[in-house]
């Protein structure tokens, strides 16, 4: 089987999903539900694929129509979280942080080797790049035939994410789930702005079905020019 970029969604879905159950469980949260369920249905947004389209044709019967429907349940799903956010839903919790004097041991004690679990994500990217495009044969026994050169990208990013993510915790000998909490920390610091690029796309997608842009270019033609 190989490998596809419905993968990496079903990855971030899932990180989504364990940063919503930690918010649940922080009691120091005071809008932990709210937090909780923002980001759970952002994690189901990514976790939903074509397998989903069957799985509504076997519940919805055949001759229906499951892509309008799994059109209109995500459409829900988003507007339930932009009123989440809109009401000041996402709020910032407890994330078993060290103290001050602890992280400045920390850093003292790693100097300049803290770098290396960020150099060695562009640096794994880089060679994951090169290495798929160089060697035909890998490409297409992990990817299969075709042009994957986006795919081949982000493979290559998470990969180097991993590792990374390895190394860091081997070099502070932090707990596993202590990087998923500081993704918690930051996803609650950055809060609802974190979907804006995701919901950006859509719209300029939206933007060009509809012809927005060719009626833009007619107008400038005609009027303008």
């Amino acid at each position: 089987m190989n490998f596809q970029q419905q993968y990496l969604y079903w990855l971030a879905g899932a990180v989504l999903l364990i940063v919503a159950v930690m918010s649940f469980r922080d009691r120091a949260n005071p809008r932990r539900i709210t937090t909780g369920l923002f980001w759970g249905l952002y994690g189901l947004v990514f976790l939903v694929g074509d397998w989903t389209y069957r799985l509504l044709g076997d519940v919805l019967g055949e001759g229906s129509n499951e892509k309008r429907m799994l059109h209109i349940i995500v459409g829900a799903v988003v507007v339930v979280m932009a009123l989440i956010a809109g009401f000041g839903g996402v709020r910032l919790g407890s994330y078993h942080q060290r103290t001050p004097q602890e992280r400045e041991a920390s850093a003292k004690r790693l100097g300049n080797k803290l770098f290396i679990p960020a150099l060695a994500i562009p640096v794994v990217t880089v060679v994951g790049v090169l290495l798929f495009n160089n060697v035909p044969a890998l490409q297409n026994a992990v990817f299969g035939s075709g042009n994957h050169a986006t795919l081949i990208t982000l493979f290559s990013m998470t990969v180097g994410c991993l590792i990374g993510l390895a190394i860091a915790v081997t070099m502070t000998h932090e707990k596993a789930l202590q990087p998923i909490q500081e993704a918690r920390r930051l996803l609650d610091s950055i809060g609802w702005a974190f979907i804006l690029p995701q919901i950006l796309a859509t719209l300029g997608l939206l933007f060009t079905v509809a012809g927005v842009g060719t009626a833009i270019s007619h107008l400038t033609q005609e009027y303008l020019a």
